[in-house]
């Protein structure tokens, strides 16, 4: 069952039933000049943005609207309850079941939270390493997020993310939602979180989502959506790194790999370097000279190279890094019960 952290959906305005217009912000419409459509934003945790035009009414919402289901995230078996909690909030009425049935997506982020054996920083510094593939930009956020950015313009653009959810959890920026919680609820939904990863993709835009989901109309309704038995996260993860765990499945690349994970911080330049030039001395010696290093200075790099080379050819442990890899992968790519 896919599940999903925030959702955008339009549906005709018609279905407002009654609409608290004081507390949105008015400005002209694009269409009628004699019109005005209302923007709401950030009314309450969960709701990111309510948008009243002259035909169709945009709400763009997370799962934090389920307060104390959050981890559940949005499915179909809470899309019910977030809407209910929706029109709770929302300044103004609309009959769930209907918009329910009417409702078309216009964003969607697929989320899969799990849990790993190791800490989020032994699964994201392998990876970020071994990144080569030539469509995604990677952006790492300490020990704790690493992004993929679609090399490519415009607000469609594909970003898939992996981190630590617990750190995120405990941000700042969540402290507004907490505090929509009672103290039981908080330590549940902590406790929840304490040993999860999130892997997120984010498909914004019809475009993208009727690229990912080949297997509904290209209306993207939303109850459509949520029961697709398309899995964007697991194929656009296999997407992006697939040179990368081709290159972790190389005998050369994983011995490379897990010699590597043994080198201390002055030892793995070095290691990078002899790596570089296919583990010829040779090449080392004439890369040497090309860069007018001194001539004792090179004999001594080359022993140095030279021990280094010798422990590379000797060492045939595995690597925690492959390990580690492969458990993330297997992770992303089984279904969501």
């Amino acid at each position: 069952m896919l599940r999903f952290d925030t959702i955008k959906i339009a549906f005709p305005t018609l279905f407002l039933e009654t609409v608290n217009y004081s507390t949105f912000t008015a400005f002209p419409s694009r269409k009628h000049v004699d019109r005005l459509n209302y923007c709401l934003a950030n009314p309450c945790p969960g709701i990111i943005y309510i948008r009243i035009g002259d035909t169709e009414t945009a709400i763009e919402f997370s799962a934090k609207i389920l307060k104390a289901e959050y981890p559940q995230l949005l499915s179909t078996n809470t899309i019910r309850k977030a809407l209910a909690n929706i029109r709770t909030a929302f300044p103004g009425t609309f009959p769930v079941e209907e918009v329910l049935r009417v409702a078309h997506v216009l964003k969607a982020h697929q989320t899969q939270d799990f849990a790993l054996t190791r800490p989020f920083a032994d699964y994201a510094s392998p990876l970020a390493g071994l990144h080569v593939s030539r469509d995604y930009r990677l952006v790492s956020y300490k020990d704790e997020t690493l992004t993929f950015l679609q090399n490519a313009t415009g607000r469609d653009r594909e970003f898939l993310k992996l981190y630590d959810k617990a750190k995120e959890y405990a941000r700042p920026a969540n402290a507004a939602y907490r505090a929509t919680l009672g103290a039981a609820e908080k330590q549940t939904v902590a406790a929840y979180y304490g040993d999860k990863v999130r892997a997120e993709t984010e498909l914004n835009g019809k475009r993208k989502l009727r690229q990912y989901f080949p297997d509904i109309p290209t209306a993207i309704m939303l109850t459509d959506l949520l029961n697709s038995t398309s899995n964007p996260l697991a194929s656009q993860f296999a997407e992006i790194t697939s040179q990368a765990y081709a290159a972790i499945d190389s005998p050369a690349s994983a011995r490379a790999l897990a010699f590597a994970d043994t080198l201390s911080h002055k030892d793995a330049p070095q290691f990078s370097f002899l790596k570089e030039h296919g583990f010829d001395l040779e090449k080392i010696d004439a890369r040497l000279k090309a860069l007018n290093v001194a001539k004792a200075t090179q004999c001594r790099e080359r022993k140095k190279y030279a021990a280094l080379l010798a422990s590379y050819l000797a060492h045939e442990t595995d690597s925690p890094s492959v390990e580690a890899l492969r458990e993330l992968k297997a992770a992303i790519s089984a279904p969501a019960l």
